[in-house]
């Protein structure tokens, strides 16, 4: 069984080839190259990877706390009884509750983006190099995974995006659950 880095390295130098081909020489042809100064290894690949989304999860706590408290503080002067009740019946407290939880539904969304933004202003350097080889590696789980339509109940389909691999050996493992769920498939439209 051939490597990550051997099978990506193979599509890596046919894409070079095409594009040699096709523009002549691309500003990317070193992040997929192994024998280039500008490789990207995939351990740092997912290292990478995994600081980002800490960025956006770490940065999105205290945006949840700004916007629930704000939104707390702008509820709380309006008079009870001029929130609506939209015809239900509702207890307006239960509304403005409602209110406050999107309010931090809303600061959680935004702080993942502002996490986002800020590791790519500290990661400027890596962030081309980095998009490159995440196009590559979507393309490599979108080749390696299962078919969908095999999954059921008791075969429920793994990861199908592969977010949560965080490292090669981690890919590996992703691999071979899919292969798993892809024979479980397999075996049971047999019997059918």
């Amino acid at each position: 069984m051939e490597s990550i880095d051997a099978a990506l390295r193979k599509s890596a130098d046919a894409q070079q080839q095409q594009q040699s081909q096709s523009k002549g020489t691309s500003a990317d042809d070193g992040v997929l190259d192994v024998n280039s100064s500008n490789y990207m290894t995939y351990d740092t690949f997912f290292s990478l990877r995994n600081r980002r989304k800490w960025s956006e999860r770490l940065t999105a706590i205290p945006f949840i706390f700004v916007g629930m408290v704000s939104g707390a503080t702008y509820l709380s002067t309006i008079p009870l009884g001029e929130i609506p009740d939209f015809g239900t019946g509702i207890d307006p407290m239960f509304t403005i509750s409602a209110c406050v939880l999107v309010c931090g539904a809303l600061g959680f969304t935004a702080g993942g983006i502002f996490g986002r933004t800020l590791w790519k202003l500290m990661n400027r350097r890596e962030l081309t190099r980095m998009d490159i080889k995440e196009k590559v590696y979507f393309e490599h789980i979108q080749n390696n995974r299962s078919d969908p339509r095999l999954s059921s109940y008791r075969n429920p389909l793994p990861d199908y995006y592969g977010e949560r691999v965080t490292s090669v050996k981690g890919y590996r493992t992703w691999l071979k659950k899919q292969r798993i769920h892809e024979s479980k498939g397999l075996s049971k439209a047999d019997l059918d």
